[in-house]
């Protein structure tokens, strides 16, 4: 049975790194527990594929963030923040010195330092090394992939002209957009559906040389591209998909079009020697069933669909959000 939280004398706060997939990490749990967030705050942090430039200006332009976030925001008696980053952790583990157990800290993914001011922590299990030690936060949820909301496909196109949705990401340190075997993998999606309508979705971090190659590639009557700023063509194409093919270097994406209850699979392409997230990532779906390698072949499919992951780590919060709200 669903239950339901009365934290009307506690607001919610998301606080997150300023990446668009921790965001909708926050997002989709709010909207999992119920719960509107009344404010919202943004840390610039590193990723892996900075430019050494981009690192430089990092090392001042978090912590001129963070003392300003901690400085400017005025602190209600009691609080509710969901977290996602490790560049927002030394906000939080500052307003936990302040305000203690007024404080109720749900905090996304594993980080490096240590969690234990953290009340609720959601690991992926792709982030858990096997000699790593064990999260040290009070709490410790854990999830496949990334927390994704699924949305039912309406299925507005014909069953005679199924619908191809290819979506691509771009700049990573772990799969080669400029390898052969990308190459190798585009030329499959073409003759592994040649009936098919396609679309071809790119994102902020696709490459120029990136979208001139899938032009020149995938280009014909049946393909339309997708611009990054096309949001209601982005809408449509996942609103009309009858399978997804995605890039793998997008952890959420690729969660997102898993819970989605259709056909996903995943363009091969080179990798980096070393092991990332990413690639731990893509192994543990693939064996999991979740999605497949792409193939020259219209009749594959993959054999699970990804639970609502969101949905299923929102009662065990909400049942310790009633006893916190208790005290």
């Amino acid at each position: 049975m669903t239950q339901t939280t009365d934290c009307s004398n506690a607001p919610l706060w998301i606080v997150s790194v300023r990446k668009t997939g921790h965001f909708n990490q926050c997002v989709a749990l709010a909207d999992a527990l119920g719960l509107t967030p009344k404010k919202t705050i943004e840390i610039d942090g590193k990723a892996a594929a900075d430019t050494p430039r981009r690192k430089r200006q990092l090392r001042f332009l978090t912590p001129l963030q963070t003392l300003w976030a901690g400085l400017s925001n005025r602190l209600p008696k009691r609080l509710i923040i969901i977290s996602s980053g490790r560049s927002v952790l030394t906000l939080c583990r500052f307003w936990r010195r302040i305000m203690g157990d007024r404080l109720f800290i749900i905090h996304v993914a594993v980080p490096r330092p240590s969690t234990d001011f953290v009340d609720i922590l959601i690991a992926s299990r792709h982030q858990l090394l096997p000699d790593a030690p064990a999260p040290d936060a009070r709490k410790v949820l854990h999830i496949d992939g990334v927390l994704a909301r699924s949305q039912a496909p309406v299925q507005s196109h014909s069953p005679r002209e199924p619908h191809v949705v290819l979506l691509v990401g771009g700049k990573n340190v772990t799969f080669d957009y400029d390898g052969p075997t990308f190459r190798a993998s585009l030329k499959a999606l073409n003759v592994a559906f040649p009936a098919a309508k396609l679309s071809v979705v790119f994102s902020r971090r696709t490459f120029p040389r990136t979208q001139k190659l899938l032009r020149q590639t995938l280009g014909g009557p049946k393909v339309r591209f997708i611009e990054v700023n096309d949001r209601d063509g982005y809408k449509d194409a996942l609103a009309t998909a009858s399978r997804f093919v995605v890039c793998p270097d997008s952890i959420t994406m690729v969660s997102e079009c898993c819970a989605r209850g259709l056909p996903v699979h995943v363009l091969d392409m080179d990798r980096a020697p070393n092991t990332t997230e990413n690639a731990r990532f893509i192994d543990q779906f693939l064996a999991a069933g979740y999605l497949s390698v792409l193939e020259e072949t219209e009749d594959q499919q993959t054999t699970r669909q990804l639970e609502d992951q969101a949905n299923l780590v929102a009662e065990p919060i909400k049942e310790a959000l009633s006893d916190w709200l208790k005290d």
